[in-house]
């Protein structure tokens, strides 16, 4: 698939899982400007000429959060009250921040935003799935900036581990919209457990 095809077909099944808007941005260096970070993303382009740290992601309360763990947190638990308001203003409900880790450290982050009710309770569906796609866009992306020292990319084998564990995360959340399945709890626990590994990986 290109680049852009993965990011409609990203946006279709996200859709699916309460995300309505997201953008996908790696880790650049200090001073570099927005569109060096940006990977890929489907979100209104007035959000995006908005954004407070367009010269320099680094200094987002946000981004520097996200270098500190691999677990999904929302950005309302970040921002401060000036930019939650100017948030409110245009309309933006809720985004779910999901950290990429990679086999030495993390190396970007996902902005999936919608309804903080409907994100909770999709949080690992929509993390294993937003993963999924981030590592293979980043293996289309064109003069992407040196990473540190400290990161590499997955290998083949942990790309396809990470392909399984989102196409069931998405089965299991479609199992899971059927009346009367008696096994849903057994299978959302084991999904859980496997998403969890194949991130931390």
């Amino acid at each position: 698939k290109t680049p852009r095809s993965l990011l409609d077909s990203m946006q279709k099944v996200l859709r699916e899982v309460g995300v309505e808007y997201f953008a996908l941005m790696r880790f650049a260096h200090t001073g570099e400007p927005l569109d060096k970070w940006v990977i890929g993303y489907r979100a209104p382009p007035k959000w995006i000429e908005a954004y407070k740290h367009r010269d320099d992601p680094n200094a987002d309360p946000v981004v520097k959060h996200s270098r500190e763990t691999v677990e999904p947190f929302f950005w309302s638990d970040v921002i401060d009250d000036e930019r939650a308001r100017k948030a409110r203003d245009m309309q933006v409900a809720e985004f779910l921040v999901v950290p990429v880790p990679g086999p030495y450290g993390c190396v970007g982050t996902m902005w999936m935003g919608g309804g903080r009710e409907k994100l909770l309770k999709y949080k690992l569906v929509i993390q294993a799935i937003g993963l999924s796609c981030y590592y293979h866009l980043q293996r289309h992306c064109d003069g992407a900036p040196d990473p540190p020292a400290t990161t590499s990319r997955l290998n083949k084998r942990e790309h396809d581990v990470l392909d399984l564990v989102a196409d069931r995360a998405l089965r299991l959340r479609q199992v899971g919209a059927r009346p009367g399945n008696e096994r849903l709890q057994g299978h959302r626990a084991c999904g859980e457990r496997g998403a969890r590994r194949a991130c931390r990986t």
